[in-house]
C-alpha cells in the first residue's frame, strides 16, 4: 500500500488507489496517503491474519 501510494503520485496504479481507497479511508495518492494506507493495510492484515489463523487452530485441534 505503501509504495503504491507513493508511486500513483507519478501515475503509476492510479486505478488500484481509486479502489482501494474505497476501503482505506485517507488512502490517497500522496506521501501521507501513502503511510495512512500502510498502516490501515497492516492492521487489517494482522487481524484478518489472526482470524484465520484462530479458524486453522480451530479445525487442526479437532483432527
Amino acid at each position: 500500500m505503501l509504495f503504491v501510494g507513493w508511486a500513483s503520485i507519478f501515475g503509476w496504479g492510479t486505478k488500484f488507489v481509486d479502489v482501494m481507497s474505497s476501503v482505506y479511508i485517507g488512502f490517497t495518492p500522496s506521501f501521507l496517503g501513502g503511510i495512512i494506507g500502510a498502516v490501515e493495510g497492516f492492521f487489517d492484515g494482522a487481524i484478518g491474519g489472526a482470524i484465520i489463523a484462530f479458524v486453522y487452530n480451530a479445525v487442526a485441534e479437532r483432527k
